[in-house]
This record gives structure tokens, C-alpha cells and sequence, in this order.
């Protein structure tokens, strides 16, 4: 039974909403960066949702064998592109779960989703790429971990 991987139905506080107002999160996240980067499209791009740069701490947050999140595995990896549908990032070893739970710290509200994992490259500088799309939001499990793991505090005031 998943009880802790239900659906939000509206994760951001009101006041912190853009212009994508119709309840989902991932397009607030969207709508806040479109405001800051440019999307990343190549030549002969085979992808239909613009990509934007997302250099920022990702917490993974695996499941456990009841499908129920487990805070104490939580690991951070370096985001890489963030879209509508999903993202992709880096980290220093391949990850073997299937789904995990990303979350991210956005305008000081911590976003989570349950993310399938469908894809690992292996670079050269010894780094794994993944990648991954977005099924639905969910609960924030890291809000016991939160001042122990919040990173991004720590990038805000340099």
C-alpha cells in the first residue's frame, strides 16, 4: 500500500504560484525558470519539450520493498536539465531503482515528485548521467532531514 506517495493536489502555497496556475507544481517549477535561463535545444533536437539548465542539489529518496519512502537512504546528486516532463542529473555511481523521489528546494518550498528512472549514461570523466520523468508530485519525505541536508541554503549565501 502507498499511503505516503498519494498525489498533491495543490503543493505550493497560493501566494508562491506563477502563471501556471492550474495545480501542478512541476509547471510552476517550469514557469519559474523559463523567467531565469534559456531553454538548451540543439540542432536537429529530437525532443519535444524544451530543456532548461537545473545545476542544483537534487535529494533521490528511495522506496522501500512496501513502495513507502525511505528518508534514511536519501542521497543528493547535481541536477543537469529540468523539463515539463521530467529531468536528468549527475551522480558518481549508477542508480539501480527504478523509482525514487526527487525533491528540490524552490523559492524556499520544497517540491517532491515520484520519478521514474529510465535511463544511465556512463561518461568519461567517470560520472553517470540519469534521467527520468516525473509521474506526480507526492509529500516531501526529507522534512526530518531538511536542516541537515538543505544545501541549498548554503549556495543561496555565498
Amino acid at each position: 500500500m502507498n499511503v505516503g506517495l498519494q498525489p498533491m493536489i495543490d503543493p505550493l502555497p497560493r501566494s508562491d504560484r506563477t502563471a501556471a496556475d492550474n495545480g501542478s507544481a512541476a509547471d510552476a517549477v517550469i514557469c519559474t525558470l523559463q523567467r531565469s535561463s534559456k531553454p538548451g535545444a540543439g540542432a536537429g533536437e529530437r525532443r519535444r519539450d524544451a530543456r532548461y539548465a537545473f545545476p542544483h542539489p537534487i535529494h533521490l529518496t528511495p522506496l522501500d520493498d512496501n513502495g513507502q519512502p525511505n528518508a534514511a537512504a536519501s542521497l543528493i546528486v547535481m541536477g543537469r536539465q529540468i523539463s515539463e516532463r521530467g529531468l536528468d542529473f549527475y551522480h558518481a555511481a549508477p542508480l539501480y531503482e527504478k523509482k525514487v523521489i526527487a525533491s528540490f528546494k524552490q523559492a524556499g518550498v520544497w517540491l517532491s515528485f515520484l520519478l521514474e528512472l529510465q535511463w544511465c549514461r556512463f561518461h568519461s570523466s567517470g560520472w553517470c548521467e540519469n534521467g527520468g520523468r516525473f509521474l506526480h508530485s507526492v509529500e516531501t519525505p526529507l522534512d526530518c532531514l531538511a536542516p541537515q541536508y538543505d544545501f541549498n541554503s548554503l549556495l543561496e549565501t555565498s
